[in-house]
């Protein structure tokens, strides 16, 4: 193979994955596109919202999923202690 072939096969390479590069960022504005269309079409329908009761419902699940996680934590090593014990 020479000098040539090798960086003819790289560029083309290169291509390809630039290729496929725009395809997905494509897709991606398409989808979200899509997204705020339906989010324009939902606000026509409903009343606009209270910044700050916004951003506290967005705080209040984000605790929520804090607090889950943690008792989930703390279940699983329970049980692995549980089960450590009647091991030994």
């Amino acid at each position: 193979m020479s000098l040539h072939d090798d960086s003819s096969l790289c560029c083309e390479v290169a291509l390809r994955l630039l290729d496929e590069y725009d395809r997905a960022d494509r897709q991606w504005i398409d989808s979200v596109r899509v997204k705020i269309d339906a989010a324009v079409a939902m606000s026509e329908h409903t009343p606009p919202i209270d910044g700050e009761t916004f951003i506290a419902g967005i705080c209040d699940r984000f605790r929520q999923a804090r607090e889950t996680q943690h008792l989930s934590s703390c279940q699983e090593r329970s049980t692995r202690y549980n089960h450590s014990k009647l091991v030994n």
